[in-house]
């Protein structure tokens, strides 16, 4: 049988005869040293039609190479940042506006408001730049924040992943409400992997990908936020309620 010389899936170079080792089924791309499953990288195909993407919101990217499945998250398109660069401006002008006022008192709220600024830009620095990368590997779970890895845990020691929701901030009548990921180890502390993605169907689409991978049951505890039990924000409409939605739409056209 003949077929095509095995293309790298990471950086597309091609895999040269002497780096397949068929009788062990591996094969090692010499341009960046990543390992494969020689028969998986055949199976894979060369046309990359092999390759899942779900677009599942801006910033949240599911890509499946048959592989090692993996969940990229930027957070410059799934966090507030602009709300802190916001803050941070205004704050910076109200200081700075104190501080040229005599009376010492105005000058301490001045310095005080300008130290808080530092804070604000810190925080919307660290939204824009980050990105997080989880890894489902068959027998553990990876997850990376700029490339440094922040939790690598054996599939066979998770019990449970949840999601806790929390105020991120408010600018006038609009209460932003973010979203942290937490993994349960069966021993210790709870882990958070994942934190300030604020659509609630993003974490939930987080947390179901990692249960389905591993086969975690769906245990709702007290800690989490969950779609069957909390209530949604006003443009966050449970699946269960648009399904019901559209089974009753259904019974009514069919009565038409």
């Amino acid at each position: 049988m003949k077929f095509k010389q095995p293309e790298c899936l990471n950086c597309s170079a091609l895999i040269e005869r002497e780096e397949i080792d068929m009788s062990t089924d591996v094969a090692i791309c010499k341009e960046c040293n990543t390992i494969y499953k020689f028969s998986n990288l055949l199976y894979s195909g060369q046309d990359k039609s092999h390759k899942l993407e779900t677009e599942l919101h801006n910033g949240f990217l599911y890509e499946d190479f048959r592989l090692i499945p993996a969940i990229t998250l930027e957070l410059k398109k799934l966090s507030n940042y602009k709300f802190y660069l916001i803050a941070g401006i205004a704050s910076g002008v109200l200081g700075l506006v104190f501080l040229f006022i005599p009376d010492m008192i105005f000058k301490l709220v001045g310095v005080l408001t300008l130290m808080l600024v530092g804070h604000l830009f810190k925080e919307a620095i660290y939204r824009y730049n980050t990105v997080y990368t989880v890894e489902l590997g068959d027998d553990s779970l990876k997850v990376n924040r700029n490339g440094i890895t922040i939790a690598n845990i054996q599939s066979e020691k998770i019990s449970q992943v949840y999601v806790k929701r929390r105020n991120g901030g408010s600018s006038g009548s609009t209460v932003y409400y973010e979203h942290d990921i937490y993994l349960r180890p069966k021993s210790g502390e709870d882990i958070r992997v994942m934190k300030n993605i604020l659509p609630s169907s993003v974490a939930f689409e987080i947390e179901r990908i990692i249960e389905e991978k591993y086969g975690i049951e769906d245990i709702i505890t007290k800690e989490e936020y969950h779609p069957k039990y909390s209530p949604q924000g006003e443009n966050q409409v449970p699946s269960q309620i648009l399904y019901i939605t559209e089974q009753i739409e259904k019974v009514k056209k069919s009565k038409d």
